[in-house]
């Protein structure tokens, strides 16, 4: 029955069927998140659903299928936020008041604590000639991509590539050099 259809109208059909049960489905999988998450994980299904729809025109068991990936979708923004929340810092009310009053302190006690003048000339010593130049030009003199690619002669994308390993450098001799 499903095969005489376009993939088009039978991705239609299942939406127009299933997509309450499915939606309230996810809503279950993710309680205490947002809606629009469960919104989110739904239209991912029926879009994969759609793309697939040439396949799922011929499964035995079509509901089956979309429940199974709607809770793969479910599982995928779970381990999209693990991630996302991993590299979250939870900081109490009276340390983030601290960190964001304009006494200083904090900024004090690490410019106390790291000798940012000799940790930029130990960086800068490391870099070639080209890297140098680059720096100074893009970090401190606050030229822009488009001048730097004119002022070299490069592609703007070169050039991007170029302070994106540049700063990638910069990172790990800084690193290197407080961890030694």
């Amino acid at each position: 029955m499903h095969e005489l259809k376009s993939n088009e109208e039978f991705s239609e059909e299942i939406c127009r069927r299933h997509f309450n049960q499915i939606y309230k489905y996810c809503k279950n999988l993710l309680k205490g998140q947002p809606d629009d998450l469960a919104e989110e994980c739904t239209q991912n299904t029926f879009l994969q659903a759609h793309t697939q729809a040439s396949k799922l025109k011929v499964h035995p068991n079509i509901v089956g299928w979309l429940y199974i990936t709607s809770r793969n979708q479910v599982n995928a923004a779970y381990r999209k936020q693990y991630r996302k929340r991993k590299y979250e810092v939870i900081l109490s009310g009276e340390l983030s008041n601290k960190l964001v009053s304009d006494n200083r302190e904090l900024d004090n006690i690490l410019i106390s604590i790291l000798n940012i003048d000799s940790l930029v000339e130990i960086v800068l010593s490391k870099l070639n000639n080209f890297e140098t130049k680059l720096y100074t030009e893009y970090f401190k003199n606050q030229l822009s991509i488009s001048e730097l690619a004119e002022k070299y002669n490069l592609s703007q994308t070169a050039i991007t590539t170029r302070i994106y390993r540049l700063k990638r450098k910069i990172r790990a001799i800084a690193y290197y050099t407080l961890s030694a």
